[in-house]
């Protein structure tokens, strides 16, 4: 478990400049708050949330190669107890709270109810983006 540790602090690859703005912003939170923004690594529990929704519904966004990256979960309205729970779990690393949003499927016109939410972008969700997706350095 150690090992797996020290990897996760070594994959954060993030640019000097996107490192000292997240922890500029994390700075300006509640003391609380912070503890848990400025982890380099999840609690034992935490991670396996996080690997189990990389497995299932969740996924990490990272918009550049140079930031941070966010767990997203979006689900449908059924569930909503469940990520409820995963919320609740997870919400001292986001800014909001849980969104609905209907989206209108193109080819049968039936509407959805989805329900989400998204973590801040945080170094320690590099790892598991760099974990979790194959980025092909030649072709991108």
């Amino acid at each position: 478990m150690e090992k797996f540790y020290k990897t996760q602090l070594d994959a954060v690859n993030m640019s000097e400049y996107s490192l000292k703005r997240f922890i500029k912003r994390t700075l300006r939170l509640d003391p609380a708050l912070q503890k848990y923004r400025l982890m380099s690594v999840l609690p034992s529990y935490l991670n396996q949330v996080v690997v189990g929704l990389l497995l299932s519904d969740g996924s990490v966004e990272r918009p550049t190669q140079t930031g941070g990256a966010r767990l997203s979960v979006i689900l449908g309205i059924s569930t909503l107890p469940y990520l409820t729970h995963l919320f609740k779990l997870l919400e001292s690393l986001t800014d909001s709270g849980i969104s609905h949003l209907e989206v209108k499927d193109k080819i049968t016109g039936k509407s959805y109810i989805t329900v989400r939410f998204k973590t801040a972008m945080l170094p320690l969700f590099v790892y598991y983006h760099q974990l979790f997706y194959c980025i092909d350095e030649v072709t991108r």
